[in-house]
């Protein structure tokens, strides 16, 4: 009986120096992926604020296309008007 509880306690150590390196592992992993949330929200922060940018540029752009068209096209009816009395 008391080599059985011997045998018994030997197991039962074992056993707790295994979880304990288990916890310790984990805790581990958790402190990584807690990091890593840490920069993946960065990312996402930077990605956001990339996104507004390109939406402001491209809004930009349409505008500058817009007022563009709007100068170019009195121009060109001028031009024509010109080309129209040379010919005459």
């Amino acid at each position: 009986m008391t080599r059985e509880n011997t045998n018994l306690s030997t197991i039962n150590a074992g056993l707790s120096a295994r979880v304990e390196k288990t916890l310790a592992s984990l805790s581990t992993v958790q402190a990584q992926v807690s990091s890593q949330t840490v920069l993946l929200d960065a990312e996402k922060e930077k990605v956001a604020a990339l996104q507004v940018a390109m939406a402001t540029r491209l809004d930009d752009k349409d505008q500058l296309i817009a007022s563009l068209k709007k100068q170019v096209a009195p121009q060109s009816v001028v031009a024509k008007k010109k080309t129209k009395r040379k010919l005459r």
